[in-house]
């Protein structure tokens, strides 16, 4: 999942947060989506049920209609949250990523100093240099490397080592850099990459759920069809053209 530039985020507010010792996240579920960038510290939330953990020089997007919840301690981190209305689909602005803050403060330097009341063109223009920032900062670094060789050799049934061997990477320094910057593994990137590909065959095409599983990877259909199921609450015979 991206936040996508297929038409253009509408900022609504901004400001910069501190938490003080032995505070929670807030328990809340909004309809706006949320950019933090963290300064310093770690901020720790759940987000349906799912940890988060943010450390300084990390930004998350934050979902609408996604449920955070405070149940761990965050340790007292000074960040910047800026929240908009965007869509989200299948490229764009990973949800997750790293950040120079010397090459973002200047924008979040000047939000502060117009503040929310400034023309909504000034508003907006620091809000696109922000993402577009980002977009750039993650396009620089080893984990965007991986993601584009799983995406151009996703459905080869691609392994880490084959990854390792291509990249240059020990094993561990692989999915160490890659889940830092994206929050998931590179085979969890992978099998989810396949599956939603797979999704839109099966709404596009009338092609078998069996070749669709071969198409984009698998090498076992009982593999395809357990993950399948377990990610979308529906068999991928149920799906689509075959339902």
């Amino acid at each position: 999942m991206y936040l996508s530039f297929n038409s253009l985020p509408q900022f609504i507010c901004f400001s910069p947060r501190q938490f003080y010792a032995g505070e929670h996240h807030m328990d809340r579920c909004i309809n706006e989506s949320v950019l933090l960038l963290i300064k310093s510290g770690t901020l720790n939330f759940e987000e349906d049920g799912v940890p988060i953990s943010l450390s300084a020089g990390e930004y998350y997007i934050q979902r609408p209609s996604l449920c955070q919840t405070g149940k761990a301690v965050s340790l007292s981190p000074n960040y910047y949250y800026i929240h908009f209305f965007g869509d989200f689909g299948d490229n764009g602005l990973p949800l997750r990523g790293t950040f120079d803050i010397e090459v973002i403060q200047k924008y979040i330097d000047e939000l502060i100093t117009i503040g929310h009341d400034a023309p909504k063109l000034e508003l907006h223009k620091n809000l696109y240099c922000i993402l577009s920032d980002l977009s750039k900062s993650e396009k620089d670094t080893p984990a965007h490397d991986i993601k584009k060789y799983i995406l151009r050799n996703y459905n080869k049934a691609i392994t880490l080592d084959q990854i390792c061997e291509a990249l240059n990477f020990s094993k561990n320094h692989l999915i160490r850099v890659f889940k830092k910057q994206y929050g998931k593994t590179p085979y969890q990137f992978l099998i989810e990459y396949q599956l939603e590909q797979a999704r839109q065959l099966l709404l596009t095409t009338n092609r078998s759920c069996e070749q669709i599983a071969y198409s984009v990877g698998f090498e076992d259909y009982s593999v395809f069809y357990r993950a399948f199921k377990k990610r979308f609450n529906v068999a991928p015979t149920h799906y689509g053209h075959n339902n």
